[in-house]
């Protein structure tokens, strides 16, 4: 059987027109023909109503419909129509510009790339990419330039995933723009910088971490995204399921011991730990203990939670009950 990356991307993307690029990218799925069957590569979890919907648009029977998960390759075709409809489309960020009204090279002056970098298309497309990444709830997002273009990857749920693929001539402006925001250097582009953006973005506080290092196709970007608004979830909205949880909520009830929670990054390590807390203040509501946990990230206060290393107030004071903790590996 031939596999979508056998299929020629123009065969593939003519059929994700023929359904509808609005389409495809509202219900994050993506057509591929094999014959006479269409597979349906679903990002989320399949859903039945586009499904009926992409038999009555494509003409194909139900019967050779089928739904399939995504693919690495056919994530990027979503995150490659992402970009064509933010960016180039008729009414998109970057419609009517060419590649001399934002491209900056070796020779650009510094007010040239400071122009090009505030310039009101850049400055669009920026907040776009910020607000596509809080709507959908990502920890990090990931902007890699290559030979071909610049990748735009947010992390949902630990997983990192394609969300954009953006033209490679606006990739130093970009940068530029997001440097700006992040009080770093932007005549250096050599050496590594960190910075921080703390502003509100629909009305939601939001402190940004900014990582910029070199590479040989320009300058990759890290934002990692922490929410100051976001509100303390319990251990039912962390996901776990009924039989975990219930000897998570036992291991949180004891009057001693270490809990660790480990999983890469964005994955609800400090999610699970807050939730843990909220549960141990709820139950017990002892305020003459103060509680301190071993490690809070300080990526941001919660309530209920005291910041801090833990060690020596657990010695001086016996009151202290030890709380969850989250740890790394020093190895990963």
């Amino acid at each position: 059987m031939t596999s979508p990356t056998q299929l020629p991307a123009t065969e593939q993307e003519s059929l994700a027109e023929e359904l509808g690029l609005d389409f495809c990218l509202r219900h994050e799925v993506f057509p591929v023909r094999i014959g006479e069957r269409v597979m349906l590569h679903f990002s989320a979890q399949p859903d039945p109503e586009p499904m009926e919907w992409a038999s009555y648009l494509l003409g194909v029977p139900a019967h050779n419909i089928e739904a399939v998960p995504c693919s690495s390759h056919v994530e990027r075709q979503l995150a490659v129509l992402r970009g064509r409809r933010a960016a180039q489309g008729e009414s998109g960020l970057l419609a009517g510009l060419s590649e001399d009204d934002l491209s900056v090279g070796e020779g650009s002056t510094l007010d040239e790339i400071r122009r090009k970098s505030q310039a009101e298309p850049v400055v669009k497309l920026a907040d776009h990419i910020f607000e596509e990444a809080l709507r959908l709830s990502a920890t990090d997002i990931h902007l890699e330039p290559d030979d071909a273009g610049v990748t735009v990857r947010l992390r949902r749920d630990g997983l990192l995933r394609e969300f954009l693929v953006l033209p490679r001539w606006v990739q130093a402006s970009l940068t530029s723009r997001i440097k700006i925001l992040a009080e770093l250097d932007i005549a250096e582009k050599r050496l590594p910088q960190d910075g921080r953006i703390q502003r509100l973005w629909q009305g939601e506080s939001l402190d940004v971490r900014v990582s910029t290092l070199p590479t040989r196709t320009g300058e990759k970007v890290v934002l990692r995204l922490l929410r100051q608004d976001a509100s303390v979830v319990n251990l039912v909205q962390v996901g776990m399921g009924p039989r975990v949880r219930a000897l998570f909520e036992s291991l949180c009830d004891r009057p001693q011991g270490m809990v660790f929670v480990t999983g890469p990054t964005g994955s609800g390590k400090s999610s699970t730990l807050y939730a843990a807390l909220r549960r141990i203040f709820a139950a017990r509501h002892q305020h003459h203990h103060h509680r301190r946990s071993h490690r809070i990230p300080a990526q941001g206060g919660q309530p209920g939670a005291d910041p801090g290393e833990g060690g020596p107030d657990l010695r001086r004071s016996p009151e202290v009950h030890p709380a969850p903790g989250s740890g790394r590996d020093p190895g990963g």
